[in-house]
């Protein structure tokens, strides 16, 4: 898929490019393990705001590999506690570290009328720079997106820096990252017995960025979190950090929080338990 903005008969200045391989978890589930919807996003911001360039959706999940290696892939990492990167969890699989494949840029750019144009490409990878020149594009500069890691794409992060992309060490290297709720087991594919067109190829977990700032507590989450000071301290701050709660079934409470106002807090308390639920997703299993 090609999204251009601007008018791309125009070739008095070089085209910004982006190659964005797509990534279903982050994209279409919120997940928060990866930074590909950042990226995706400020792909989008730096293109839309040069007014001329050209955004590439590939549909490459799992570095190419397709979705079914990328759950493997988290389920060797989940396993491992993040003792290995998903690098190496390709490695062990006998596979690549990236799968992903161009040939098709230049008959696109080709087919858009750009194939002699200049461009700037948007990326952190020096793999896809030499990959654009080797299909002779003209390459005269990159732009890269980088974004502030979370607890839970800090390992994934890390990795991507260790391969050799061009990140900046010191953006994630004191977060300390968050694992699993619940230990990973490892297994090898299987055919469900009771519906055998189906194998069971991996499990693990997803974590998903909160829906409208509402936070999901466990009974014993909420107790560690206020048990220093009462959730109403929280309500009844000048500039609340804590909106509304309500107790659900199965022990669980649902919290409404003003991240910006918890944000300024965390600012000047940032040992304060309340500041975990600036950074506490939905926990999904994924089979």
């Amino acid at each position: 898929m090609a999204l251009t903005y601007g008018n791309i008969e125009k070739k008095d200045k070089p085209f910004y490019i982006r190659l964005h391989s797509s990534c279903v978890t982050s994209e279409t589930l919120r997940g928060s393990d990866c930074d590909c919807v950042q990226q995706l996003e400020g792909a989008i911001k730096i293109i839309s705001e040069r007014k001329h360039g050209i955004l590439l959706y590939l549909l490459q999940e799992g570095r190419g590999a397709g979705y079914v290696v990328k759950a493997r892939d988290r389920m060797l990492v989940q396993a491992s506690c993040d003792k290995i990167s998903t690098f190496e969890a390709y490695d062990i699989m006998g596979l690549k570290k990236d799968h992903r494949h161009y040939e098709n840029i230049p008959q696109i750019c080709d087919m858009l009328g750009i194939d002699n144009a200049q461009f700037i490409l948007v990326t952190n990878n020096p793999d896809e720079v030499q990959a654009m020149k080797d299909l002779k594009l003209q390459i005269i500069r990159t732009e890269k997106l980088e974004f502030e890691s979370s607890p839970f794409n800090v390992a994934y992060l890390s990795s991507k820096l260790a391969s050799g992309h061009l990140l900046r060490s010191t953006s994630h290297s004191t977060l300390r990252g968050k694992l699993a709720p619940e230990p990973v087991p490892l297994f090898k594919p299987y055919v469900v017995r009771d519906a055998q067109r189906f194998i069971h190829c991996a499990s693990y977990y997803l974590s998903m960025k909160p829906i409208n700032d509402e936070i999901l507590l466990t009974d014993q989450q909420f107790h560690d979190i206020f048990k220093y000071r009462p959730i109403d301290y929280y309500i009844n701050m000048p500039s609340p950090c804590i909106i509304r709660y309500q107790s659900l079934r199965n022990n669980r409470f649902l919290i409404k929080i003003d991240s910006n106002n918890l944000r300024k807090h965390e600012e000047h308390c940032q040992n304060d338990p309340v500041c975990e639920l600036l950074t506490t997703p939905y926990w999904f299993k994924v089979d």
